[in-house]
């Protein structure tokens, strides 16, 4: 396809401490914060590929709770170093999980974990993940009257 603009398909999870902290990995890409999650293989669910994201990017095993909500802005158009583009769609998830969090967790993808309020939010990846997180917190909190 060469470097035609297309469609890529992502899911990301909301997983929140005890506090309504939200943990934020630091991506080896950019060297920035951004919620885990990753791209949907072929063949995937979206609930089968954020475990499986959620558990390569922060060891935890987690379980997909309420959908908070699917993102297709076409100003957040990604450009790879290598000249692909693309418009992401990512179906953003609050999630559940029994386990710690291992704040020594690195890998390929991950150079570090930790958990913000949404005061102390640091240098985040991109403005679709600066969206995405205004949303969890809006969306997912105890404290957030929803009017149906």
């Amino acid at each position: 396809m060469g470097h035609q603009n297309i469609f890529l398909n992502f899911v990301a999870g909301a997983f929140f401490n005890k506090k309504w902290q939200l943990l934020l990995q630091k991506r080896s890409d950019t060297k920035k914060w951004g919620l885990p999650g990753g791209a949907i293989e072929l063949g995937e669910n979206l609930n089968d590929a954020l475990k499986r994201e959620f558990q390569e990017e922060t060891g935890l095993e987690i379980t997909p709770s309420n959908l908070i909500g699917v993102y297709t802005d076409k100003s957040h158009t990604i450009e790879y170093p290598n000249g692909d583009i693309c418009q992401p769609i990512v179906t953003l998830y609050v999630v559940k999980s029994r386990s710690k969090v291992d704040f020594k967790m690195a890998n390929t993808e991950t150079l570090g974990l930790s958990f913000f309020t949404q005061d102390e939010l640091p240098g985040i990846t991109n403005k679709q993940h600066e969206e995405m997180i205004n949303d969890c917190f809006a969306l997912a909190s105890p404290n957030v009257t929803r009017k149906i």
